[in-house]
């Protein structure tokens, strides 16, 4: 890699982890580029170097926070078995660190309202990152729970359903009760 290759590559990693933490924080839809781009400490036009549109940066800030997250998340849990691990998942998910800042926590949580209705505008593999990201969810506590094949399923479903909704119910109430969101 030469050194404009560099360059242009640390760029891009500016620019993701600029907008991330924007979008996370303040929602993508009144994130603009000139936003995202001054937090980068670039000027607008150089954006269009790196991604064709606004969508296509969400859609990369996606396929790479969605792993990270999940890998944040797990470390060190290794060793828990059933309900130790779920209880112990829970707690890090339900965390007030993860409430009060969203722009450093899971993006389903902040951005999915939004990325439901950006869907239109992304490329269809994206669905197939957004499947594969709550498959991995899924392969994660399906061991965990009890029952056949697809109770399992189901229950590990309910659980990641319950985080998220949790999780953002705990962002939008007042502090007694958010308290409480996070101690489910």
């Amino acid at each position: 890699m030469n050194i404009q290759q560099k360059k242009k590559e640390e760029s891009r990693k500016r620019i993701m982890a600029s907008a991330a933490a924007l979008f996370r924080k303040h929602g993508y839809h009144t994130t603009g580029v000139d936003a995202v781009m001054g937090k980068a400490g670039l000027t607008a036009g150089a954006f269009y170097a790196h991604f064709h549109s606004k969508s296509h940066l969400l859609e990369e800030i996606l396929k790479e926070t969605l792993t990270k997250n999940l890998e944040t998340l797990t470390v060190g849990l290794e060793g828990r078995k059933g309900e130790d691990y779920i209880q112990s998942l829970f707690k890090r998910y339900l965390s007030e660190a993860h409430r009060d800042y969203p722009e450093k926590g899971c993006p389903l949580a902040t951005l999915g309202p939004e990325i439901t209705r950006e869907k239109k505008n992304l490329d269809k593999s994206f669905t197939n990152t957004m499947n594969s990201y709550v498959e991995k969810w899924i392969e994660m506590l399906d061991p965990h729970m009890r029952g056949d094949k697809k109770e399992k399923r189901r229950a590990a479903m309910s659980l990641l359903s319950m985080m998220l909704g949790a999780l953002i119910l705990s962002r939008l109430t007042g502090q007694s009760i958010s308290e409480e969101f996070l101690n489910i």
